[in-house]
């Protein structure tokens, strides 16, 4: 099947409070060379991807999608920039996540209703999730947010360098393994900021700081 706009490398959507998917029915996308997706103020849409098989059938079909595609359909996605939605729940399956492995930049900012940015899909075993080039990852006033990812999913951000979670407060660990993530230099929880510390363990570092927290309304 055809791409739609094979040769788009950069799409942004900006106050579309209304607009439920980029298309109707169940056409798959496809953007082969898009590098840049930007994406704000979209209100009325459940989840931002959603996978479907060669056959037409959804994986998953939890939520209402914004994009209906098949695997390794944004394979050279670099940057995805998210805010100000009121999508519900999480924002891609965990079979997707996989797939984008040129990803440098991901921010989520101002989703008042997500709970966790990868959702694994039920019925299969934990695996490894690789990040491999994703450099920023931001996480900015998701007042609903409470993990990266809720299962024993593993992981790894091997040239991750910056870190920021501002504004989660339900937020206290990133998810329930490990993440690796051996080349970190900055580390930004709210106020606190850690800079140069290689191979850090983010997950100990926020659940710390929602303890610090907790310590600090008990003791006014």
């Amino acid at each position: 099947m055809s791409s739609l706009f094979p040769k788009l490398t950069s799409l942004t959507l900006f106050g579309l409070d209304k607009l439920k998917g980029f298309y109707r029915g169940t056409r798959i996308a496809r953007g082969p060379h898009l590098k840049k997706l930007i994406m704000l103020k979209w209100d009325q849409v459940g989840t931002l991807f959603q996978e479907i098989d060669s056959k037409g059938y959804i994986d998953s079909p939890i939520q209402q999608s914004f994009f209906l595609l098949e695997k390794d359909a944004f394979l050279n996605l670099e940057q995805l920039i998210l805010m100000g939605s009121k999508m519900k729940i999480y924002l891609v399956t965990s079979s997707m996540a996989k797939t984008l492995v040129q990803l440098k930049v991901l921010t989520i900012k101002k989703c008042e209703s997500v709970e966790e940015i990868v959702r694994h899909e039920g019925g299969e075993e934990p695996y490894d999730i690789v990040f491999s080039k994703l450099q920023r990852l931001r996480l900015v006033n998701l007042q609903s947010l409470k993990w990266f990812c809720s299962t024993t999913c593993i992981f790894k951000f091997p040239s991750l360098e910056q870190f920021e979670v501002e504004g989660c407060p339900q937020m206290e660990y990133f998810c329930e393994t490990v993440p690796s993530t051996p080349r970190v230099k900055e580390v930004k929880i709210d106020d606190h900021v850690e800079e140069h510390f290689l191979g850090c363990d983010i997950n100990t570092i926020i659940h710390n700081i929602a303890l610090e927290k907790v310590c600090e309304i008990s003791f006014f």
